[in-house]
């Protein structure tokens, strides 16, 4: 967000989440997490609806789970459902609890994230899943935008446009886990602050 690193700020690469690091993904599941309309996204739904199922169907292979946000218009269900994808099961956000998206991000090997919801990136690039980006255009510029920029551009994510169909995600360049580094920097400063 270009606030510099001080005494009083820690710097963080990407959204603060609770997801764990996972090493007991399965290479036959997958998850796609959609989002919304924003103030800086637009919402083509059957575009995104496509791309969901080029992704679904060249990974048949794949057992592919999909869920929803509160910011997913109503029409983009029946407009996925009109594509008949088998190995897709959608569980809208409705039927979720809190712990449905982390749990099943630990499991998830390929993971797709509509661009426009950066929190569900960061938690999908925390569980260590391979991770693409559903293509959602930006309506401005601005620190999300560049904050996913930077994310294609250091190979953390995948554009759809740049995905290969029928390849598998590829993996991040290094594992993310920064509300654990965050936590450890607070207890080692004011736990040593405090034993001094």
């Amino acid at each position: 967000d270009g606030v510099l690193a001080s005494s009083a700020v820690i710097q963080t690469r990407g959204v603060l989440n609770k997801v764990r690091p996972s090493q007991s993904h399965d290479a036959h599941s997958g998850l796609i997490l959609i989002g919304g309309p924003s103030a800086a996204h637009g919402w083509p739904g059957e575009r995104i609806a496509q791309q969901v199922a080029e992704a679904v169907s060249s990974n048949s292979q794949i057992n592919w789970q999909l869920t929803t946000s509160r910011r997913t218009p109503e029409s983009f269900l029946p407009e996925l459902a009109s594509l008949e994808l088998p190995n897709l099961k959608v569980t809208p956000h409705e039927q979720t609890d809190s712990g449905w998206v982390p749990e099943r991000l630990t499991q998830s090997a390929q993971v797709w994230v509509s661009e426009d919801s950066v929190s569900m990136v960061y938690e999908a690039l925390t569980s260590g899943a391979a991770v693409g980006l559903l293509e959602v255009p930006s309506t401005k510029s601005g620190r999300v935008a560049a904050g996913v920029e930077a994310l294609v551009e250091g190979s953390w994510v995948t554009r759809f446009s740049q995905w290969q169909p029928g390849q598998l995600l590829a993996s991040p360049p290094a594992q993310l886990d920064e509300a654990s580094r965050c936590a450890k920097l607070l207890l080692d400063r004011y736990f040593q602050s405090a034993a001094a």
